[in-house]
Protein backbone atom coordinates (compact mmCIF):
# COMPACT_ATOMS: atom_id res chain seq x y z
CA UNK A 1 0.00 0.00 0.00
CA UNK A 2 2.77 1.97 -0.02
CA UNK A 3 3.00 5.07 -2.58
CA UNK A 4 5.53 4.09 -5.55
CA UNK A 5 6.61 5.87 -8.52
CA UNK A 6 4.79 3.59 -10.96
CA UNK A 7 1.53 5.04 -9.35
CA UNK A 8 2.47 8.42 -10.45
CA UNK A 9 2.94 7.33 -13.94
CA UNK A 10 0.21 5.60 -13.26
CA UNK A 11 -2.03 8.63 -12.68
CA UNK A 12 -0.37 10.28 -16.19
CA UNK A 13 -1.57 6.93 -17.75
CA UNK A 14 -4.70 7.63 -16.52
CA UNK A 15 -4.82 11.26 -17.50
CA UNK A 16 -3.61 10.82 -21.41
CA UNK A 17 -6.59 8.56 -21.68
CA UNK A 18 -9.29 10.51 -20.23
CA UNK A 19 -8.09 12.92 -22.67
CA UNK A 20 -7.63 11.01 -25.61
CA UNK A 21 -4.18 11.52 -26.22
CA UNK A 22 -3.65 7.68 -25.73
CA UNK A 23 -5.66 4.84 -27.11
CA UNK A 24 -4.16 2.43 -24.23
CA UNK A 25 -6.43 2.35 -21.16
CA UNK A 26 -3.98 1.96 -18.21
CA UNK A 27 -3.97 -1.71 -15.85
CA UNK A 28 -3.46 -1.44 -12.31
CA UNK A 29 -1.82 -4.26 -10.11
CA UNK A 30 -3.56 -5.49 -6.86
CA UNK A 31 -4.09 -1.28 -5.50
CA UNK A 32 -4.42 1.09 -7.48
CA UNK A 33 -3.17 5.19 -6.88
CA UNK A 34 -6.79 5.95 -6.26
CA UNK A 35 -7.68 3.53 -3.75
CA UNK A 36 -3.64 3.66 -1.95
CA UNK A 37 -4.75 7.53 -1.64
CA UNK A 38 -7.66 6.77 -0.60
CA UNK A 39 -6.61 4.70 2.08
CA UNK A 40 -3.38 6.77 3.40
CA UNK A 41 -5.85 9.98 3.52
CA UNK A 42 -8.35 7.62 5.67
CA UNK A 43 -5.46 7.24 7.60
CA UNK A 44 -4.01 10.75 7.61
CA UNK A 45 -7.57 12.16 8.19
CA UNK A 46 -8.01 9.92 11.53
CA UNK A 47 -4.58 11.06 13.01
CA UNK A 48 -5.83 14.40 12.48
CA UNK A 49 -9.63 13.97 13.41
CA UNK A 50 -7.98 12.25 16.74
CA UNK A 51 -5.79 14.85 17.50
CA UNK A 52 -7.68 17.42 17.14
CA UNK A 53 -10.32 15.91 18.84
CA UNK A 54 -8.98 15.12 22.01
CA UNK A 55 -7.38 19.05 22.25
CA UNK A 56 -11.08 19.94 22.16
CA UNK A 57 -12.35 16.95 23.86
CA UNK A 58 -9.87 17.77 27.31
CA UNK A 59 -10.00 22.19 26.59
CA UNK A 60 -9.19 22.54 30.21
CA UNK A 61 -6.50 20.84 29.71
CA UNK A 62 -5.20 22.47 26.11
CA UNK A 63 -5.41 25.70 27.43
CA UNK A 64 -3.68 25.37 30.64
CA UNK A 65 -0.88 23.01 28.48
CA UNK A 66 -0.67 25.01 24.99
CA UNK A 67 -1.48 28.85 23.97
CA UNK A 68 -5.38 29.86 23.13
CA UNK A 69 -4.77 29.59 19.52
CA UNK A 70 -3.83 26.19 19.34
CA UNK A 71 -7.46 25.04 20.66
CA UNK A 72 -8.50 27.82 17.84
CA UNK A 73 -6.43 26.32 15.30
CA UNK A 74 -7.80 22.68 16.60
CA UNK A 75 -11.36 23.73 16.08
CA UNK A 76 -11.07 24.78 12.40
CA UNK A 77 -8.84 21.79 11.84
CA UNK A 78 -11.38 19.65 13.09
CA UNK A 79 -14.32 21.70 10.96
CA UNK A 80 -12.39 21.56 7.40
CA UNK A 81 -11.07 17.66 8.07
CA UNK A 82 -14.42 16.78 9.05
CA UNK A 83 -16.01 18.50 5.63
CA UNK A 84 -13.38 17.07 3.62
CA UNK A 85 -13.71 13.02 4.81
CA UNK A 86 -17.71 14.12 3.93
CA UNK A 87 -17.18 15.22 0.73
CA UNK A 88 -14.53 12.65 -0.15
CA UNK A 89 -16.93 9.93 1.01
CA UNK A 90 -19.88 11.17 -1.12
CA UNK A 91 -18.05 12.48 -3.87
CA UNK A 92 -15.07 9.91 -4.11
CA UNK A 93 -15.37 6.97 -2.29
CA UNK A 94 -19.07 6.88 -3.48
CA UNK A 95 -17.61 7.12 -7.48
CA UNK A 96 -15.02 4.45 -6.92
CA UNK A 97 -18.29 1.77 -5.69
CA UNK A 98 -21.19 2.66 -6.72
CA UNK A 99 -21.01 5.14 -9.80
CA UNK A 100 -18.11 3.65 -11.85
CA UNK A 101 -18.93 2.21 -14.99
CA UNK A 102 -17.19 -1.01 -14.52
CA UNK A 103 -18.89 -1.46 -11.36
CA UNK A 104 -22.41 -0.14 -11.69
CA UNK A 105 -24.55 -0.42 -9.95
CA UNK A 106 -22.47 -1.18 -7.22
CA UNK A 107 -19.00 -3.04 -6.60
CA UNK A 108 -20.58 -6.09 -5.04
CA UNK A 109 -17.46 -6.83 -2.66
CA UNK A 110 -18.85 -5.42 0.28
CA UNK A 111 -21.25 -8.27 0.56
CA UNK A 112 -19.68 -11.29 0.01
CA UNK A 113 -16.00 -10.30 -0.43
CA UNK A 114 -15.46 -11.45 -3.57
CA UNK A 115 -14.74 -9.47 -6.54
CA UNK A 116 -16.13 -11.24 -10.47
CA UNK A 117 -12.93 -12.45 -12.60
CA UNK A 118 -14.24 -10.37 -15.74
CA UNK A 119 -13.24 -7.07 -13.81
CA UNK A 120 -10.13 -8.03 -12.75
CA UNK A 121 -9.57 -9.01 -16.67
CA UNK A 122 -11.15 -5.73 -17.65
CA UNK A 123 -9.01 -3.81 -14.79
CA UNK A 124 -6.52 -5.68 -13.70
CA UNK A 125 -4.83 -8.23 -15.69
CA UNK A 126 -1.67 -8.58 -14.45
CA UNK A 127 -3.04 -9.35 -10.81
CA UNK A 128 -5.94 -11.99 -12.19
CA UNK A 129 -2.56 -13.60 -13.89
CA UNK A 130 -0.77 -14.07 -10.19
CA UNK A 131 -4.21 -15.48 -8.81
CA UNK A 132 -4.03 -17.84 -12.14
CA UNK A 133 -0.93 -18.79 -11.48
CA UNK A 134 -1.28 -19.74 -7.75
CA UNK A 135 -4.76 -21.60 -8.84
CA UNK A 136 -6.75 -18.99 -6.74
CA UNK A 137 -8.83 -18.72 -9.80
CA UNK A 138 -9.74 -20.46 -12.83
CA UNK A 139 -10.71 -18.34 -15.83
CA UNK A 140 -12.55 -20.33 -18.91
CA UNK A 141 -14.82 -18.66 -21.68
CA UNK A 142 -17.44 -21.78 -21.57
CA UNK A 143 -18.26 -20.93 -18.03
CA UNK A 144 -19.85 -17.99 -16.24
CA UNK A 145 -18.17 -15.42 -14.93
CA UNK A 146 -15.61 -16.82 -11.75
CA UNK A 147 -15.56 -14.70 -8.38
CA UNK A 148 -12.05 -13.82 -6.94
CA UNK A 149 -12.06 -13.07 -3.62
CA UNK A 150 -10.70 -9.91 -2.44
CA UNK A 151 -7.94 -11.45 -0.11
CA UNK A 152 -7.49 -14.93 -2.20
CA UNK A 153 -5.83 -16.30 0.81
CA UNK A 154 -9.19 -16.74 2.76
CA UNK A 155 -11.87 -18.05 0.52
CA UNK A 156 -10.40 -18.99 -2.74
CA UNK A 157 -13.07 -19.28 -5.84
CA UNK A 158 -11.94 -22.24 -8.01
CA UNK A 159 -13.89 -22.81 -11.43
CA UNK A 160 -16.76 -20.81 -10.03
CA UNK A 161 -17.77 -22.93 -6.30
CA UNK A 162 -16.20 -21.80 -3.78
CA UNK A 163 -13.53 -23.84 -1.31
CA UNK A 164 -15.09 -24.81 2.34
CA UNK A 165 -14.30 -22.24 5.08
CA UNK A 166 -11.90 -23.34 7.53
CA UNK A 167 -14.78 -23.52 9.97
CA UNK A 168 -16.42 -25.56 7.45
CA UNK A 169 -14.42 -28.15 7.22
Amino acid sequence: MFPKWKDMTDLMDVVRFNLGLTKQEPQFGKFNYAEKMEYWAFLWGTAVMALSGFLLWFNNFALRHFPKWITDAATAVHWYEALLATFSILLWHFYMVIFDPLVYPMDTAWLDGTVPADHYHHSRPAYLRILERAGLVVSSNDEPPVQTETDPVAKPEVAGKSAPRKEER
